[in-house]
């Protein structure tokens, strides 16, 4: 594996300048600033890319992605393009000699992440996917929960991630609803990456869906009332075989108005464990124990929900570095998205699906070795 040959900061550019650029742009420029040194970006806008340049006080403006990769400063690139373009952007950066962190999911398809990280082993750089809100408190706690036995081993799990789409507040809401897309290829890699360091790998899975509505009108800015073509399910439910014979249940929907289901639990011969919002960094962790009454919040009282994308493209510079995998290394994303793929194959053979692929051992657990 390449390291920093000095130990300096990992040296960054960014490709995509789209909703969440921002976000990731901000965080790195200034609260990962120590480990992480952004030297510009690119856009297949160019003006996209000169704007945030100017906005955030990169050193440079990239005319391209050529351009950005041919850069021999730049150590590492963060993709947040869409997703569809997420293997071809990829492997250009991979061929280019550079370490790859990409928003998820990790590809448009499994057979694609696979060929990735083969040509990233091939060049002998490391690739790593989002989600990341798994470094937050709320996992990070979770994850010490479970691992200091108090519920117990897990027999169960039950996921929901369900609203009415996302028509409401995105600008450019249609690819949500395109080939590739859905509320689990969207959404789902926050639910399954957490449930996955929680109870293990997923070796097999039952799926079933459906499309509810052919048509959906947009209500943001600046596409309000133009008309959408739902080209994929928007409501699908998955049943999960753990490695160790845990069952759980998925749900994502874009169909549904209100709901008051958990997020996230996970059932153990001891007690159970409720986990917030995995799209978020905080919110409350509860654990009730076989003989409690009452559920008990473990959460620190008063912390601020803030967003800390960008907690994974350090944890890849940390990798780079020390010369080892990141915890949030491409095996971890190949496995969320063949899980996903596979709910959704299995929904139309109307068949269980085997998984082939396995998570990495390494803990999501930031205080594990």
């Amino acid at each position: 594996m390449a390291k920093n040959s000095d130990g300096s900061r990992l040296t960054v550019g960014i490709i995509g300048i789209g909703n969440i650029s921002e976000t990731y742009l901000r965080n790195l420029t200034t609260l990962y600033s120590d480990s992480i040194d952004v030297r510009g970006c690119a856009d297949i806008v160019p003006g996209r890319s000169a704007q945030a340049a100017e906005q955030w006080n990169l050193p440079n403006t990239y005319t391209s992605v050529a351009d950005l990769l041919s850069d021999s400063a730049i150590e590492a690139v963060v993709v947040l393009t869409n997703p569809v373009s997420h293997f071809d952007v990829c492997l250009e950066a991979v061929r280019a000699g550079k370490h790859v962190y990409v928003e998820k999911p990790i590809c448009a398809t499994p057979t694609q992440a696979r060929a990735l990280l083969d040509q990233a082993q091939l060049f002998n750089v490391l690739v790593s996917s989002a989600p990341d809100t798994c470094f937050g408190s709320a996992q990070q706690l979770s994850l010490k929960v479970l691992k200091s036995g108090e519920i117990g081993k897990p027999v169960a799990g039950n996921a929901f991630m369900l609203c009415h789409g996302h028509e409401r507040w995105h600008p450019n809401p249609g690819f949500f609803y395109a080939a590739g897309a859905g509320p689990l290829m969207d959404m789902g890699p926050y639910y399954l990456t957490a449930m996955i360091g929680l109870m293990g790998s997923v070796v097999s899975v039952q799926g079933s869906a459906q499309r509810t509505f052919p048509q959906r009108e947009i209500q943001s800015l600046p596409l309000r009332g133009s008309s959408i073509e739902v080209e994929v399910p928007t409501h699908i439910v998955g049943v999960l075989t753990f490695e160790d014979g845990a069952l759980a249940t998925i749900v994502t929907s874009f169909d549904v108005w209100h709901s008051q289901t958990p997020h996230l639990e996970v059932h153990g011969t001891l007690g159970s464990l409720s986990v917030p919002d995995p799209n978020r960094f905080a919110g409350a962790v509860r654990v009730r124990r076989a003989a409690d009454e009452h559920w008990e919040d473990l959460s620190t009282p008063g912390e601020e929900e803030v967003d800390l994308r960008g907690l994974g493209v350090v944890d890849l510079a940390q990798a780079v570095h020390q010369g080892i995998a990141p915890r949030l290394g491409g095996e971890l994303g190949l496995h969320v998205l063949e899980v996903m793929a596979a709910i959704e194959e299995s929904a139309q053979l109307g068949s269980s699906v085997t998984i082939k692929s396995r998570a990495p051992e390494r803990s999501l657990l930031l205080s594990d070795a």
